[in-house]
């Protein structure tokens, strides 16, 4: 049985090799208009309370316009996301199957569009903040019996990460909460 430090360093190198040919691809449809035309760009903070140009501001702070940083920016969180799916997974299932499911989705040619094109980062972000707030919300109630200090920890963890995302894209995450009540409903024992 492997340890979970060498499934996410395992996993992160699948990420990194499929999508290691897009490092120096170009700035392509919208990217742009989201990075290179882009004035609110060079403002880092000013843009931190929308999390796909604070992501687009922090690469362009990191190479300007060079393009390697921002799409090394979104392989990291892709490479995070498919991370949290194994944990997701893990919560349904054991190890082995959380593993293939996650290595398939660290694969899978749906997520070219938004691994390979840097305006296309924003559902990279819904992902990652939907699945870690599902994940701290679950670990909240798992601990609400035993521990009510780390069960506030996590739970209020969860709640700050949905109400940063939840300003910028609230048609995409509206429907979280809905999602946590069924959780809730159908994991009840």
């Amino acid at each position: 049985m492997l340890s979970k430090k060498h499934i996410c360093f395992f996993l992160a190198g699948l990420c990194s090799i499929a999508y290691f040919n897009s490092i120096h691809g170009e700035f392509i449809i919208d990217d742009p208009y989201a990075v290179v035309n882009n004035p609110q760009i060079e403002n880092l903070w000013a843009s931190a309370l929308d999390p796909a140009l604070f992501c687009n501001a922090l690469s362009y702070r990191i190479g300007k316009l060079n393009v390697a940083p921002h799409h090394i920016v979104s392989i990291i969180v892709h490479c995070l996301n498919t991370i949290l799916v194994f944990f997701f997974l893990q919560r349904f299932y054991g190890q082995e199957p959380s593993l293939a499911g996650a290595a398939l989705f660290a694969v899978h040619p749906v997520h070219v569009e938004a691994v390979s094109w840097i305006s296309g980062r924003t559902y990279l972000l819904l992902a990652f903040f939907v699945l870690m707030t599902y994940l701290l919300y679950e670990k909240a109630t798992r601990l609400a019996a035993q521990e009510k200090k780390a069960y506030a920890v996590f739970y209020l963890l969860s709640l700050l990460i949905f109400s940063y995302f939840i300003n910028s894209q609230f048609s995409y995450y509206s429907f979280l909460p809905f999602f946590l009540v069924f959780s809730d409903c159908v994991s009840r024992r």
